[in-house]
């Protein structure tokens, strides 16, 4: 894997960059200082994720992977922005910000920025210098070939097959796109202007993941109703339950297989029969705080941490503490506790010691985000030689299709969906491929 990979060089006005230069001096003193300074300006994506500051993020960021991202973010916030703030890692928790330490005036100044149709004056945040096409196209073409390389080296066949097929998608089927929807994501267009389509590559090799290379606005960290916007005519496609219905196999936990057959063939959403079981309305916030319940169960995090979150986040009284008292979750529970007391022992005859809780959960996470991946990938394989279907991101457990052809839509549909259905019955997943229309 290669250590020092491509970057995306962010633009603005000339005037933007000054005004940033008389308000925090300190940029200047380091260009991974201007990289962090504008990854905190980035308009959040629409989960917690958006403010997780993982290693991968951080070494990024500073152009090293050795780095120590404590030293760091303490230099940044020294010379930088003072008022910056992060949690460290904690049991069960990831790395945090908690205070981006800018002020409204910040943002105001980045979204005008963003807007402004006249771009002559257009340079790079990191450097001050001249954008240019000839250094754009070398850069577009730099993380092209970051794909290529990682997909030859790949260790899971679907990290090559996704890799291989974003590789292969020019960019302006993303600039097309965008121009058609201009009138609906004005005020956005510039935030996504300079690398509109989204590059991948393998972040970690502990997890079969791939992940959107950082450091750039694109389709896969927007705000869903952006994305929306930008993508209006498109499909969504998702897996159904992903997360339940591979621990329900991966685990053999036959209570949770039964339950999601049922809803399968009462045609109700898991997170419909979760709302009615605790009384509540399912709303868009129930529903998202149901997912990142579902998930962080699903991945190892501890339960503590999981009630406060769901109670924060609902703002339901107790949704936490009722939502672990259904008999489901206390199966789920007790399997969780049976896997990863047998992830904790190692293979005989070596002289490793037993795995941390951490590494317990790192393993339960790249379990099921291996078969995720492997479920996602038939799509890409299924959609190889469509030229009417192009899939333009790729957003773990689905992914977003340009269909140029209407009349034959329903048929490429029920393509990709049997592909699915295919693999998830050959792996025992209760799952499918679902479609919503971007509207």
């Amino acid at each position: 894997m290669t250590k020092h990979k491509p970057h995306f060089p962010a633009t603005c006005l000339g005037v933007t960059r000054k005004a940033y230069i008389e308000a925090y001096p300190g940029l200047k003193n380091n260009p991974a200082y201007w990289r962090m300074f504008i990854y905190l300006l980035y308009p959040n994506g629409d989960d917690e994720f958006r403010w997780y500051l993982g290693h991968d993020t951080i070494s990024y960021i500073v152009a090293d992977y050795k780095v120590s991202a404590t030293t760091f973010l303490n230099e940044f916030k020294n010379n930088v922005l003072p008022n910056f703030a992060w949690a460290e890692y904690s049991k069960g928790q990831a790395r945090t910000i908690t205070n981006s330490g800018l002020c409204e005036l910040d943002y105001d100044i980045y979204q005008e920025d963003r807007i402004a149709k006249d771009r002559s004056d257009r340079v790079y945040f990191e450097d001050g210098s001249k954008w240019s096409y000839k250094k754009h196209s070398k850069i577009i073409k730099g993380l092209n070939e970051l794909m290529i390389y990682e997909a030859a080296i790949a260790k899971h066949e679907s990290q090559k097959i996704i890799l291989d097929y974003h590789a292969s998608l020019p960019t302006n089927i993303y600039t097309k796109m965008m121009e058609e929807n201009k009138d609906r994501v004005l005020s956005v267009m510039g935030t996504i202007g300079d690398y509109a389509k989204p590059f991948y590559h393998i972040a970690s090799e502990k997890t079969p993941r791939v992940y959107p290379v950082p450091g750039n606005i694109n389709l896969t960290n927007i705000k869903k109703d952006i994305r929306k916007a930008v993508t209006y005519g498109c499909v969504e496609a998702d897996l159904s339950s992903a997360h339940l219905a591979i621990i329900a196999m991966d685990w053999n936990v036959e209570e949770l297989s039964l339950l999601l057959k049922n809803l399968k063939r009462q045609d109700m959403k898991v997170w419909q029969y979760f709302a009615n079981e605790l009384g509540v309305e399912l709303t868009q916030a129930v529903k998202g705080t149901l997912k990142k319940g579902i998930y962080s169960l699903c991945y190892g995090s501890l339960i503590k941490n999981i009630i406060n979150k769901m109670n924060i986040e609902s703002n339901i009284t107790k949704l936490g503490e009722r939502f672990m008292k259904l008999d489901i979750i206390q199966i789920i529970l007790k399997a969780r506790r049976r896997e990863m007391s047998k992830l904790k022992v190692v293979e005989l005859d070596t002289y490793e010691s037993p795995r941390t809780s951490q590494e317990i959960r790192s393993l339960l996470s790249c379990n099921a985000q291996a078969i995720e991946q492997d479920l996602i990938s038939q799509v890409y394989i299924a959609a190889k030689d469509m030229k009417r279907c192009k899939i333009l991101v790729y957003s773990y457990d689905g992914v977003t299709l340009l269909i140029n052809d209407k009349r034959a839509k329903q048929q490429i549909l029920s393509k990709l969906k049997k592909a699915v259905d295919d693999r998830a019955k050959i792996l025992n997943v209760i799952t499918t491929l679902e479609f919503e229309e971007v509207m």
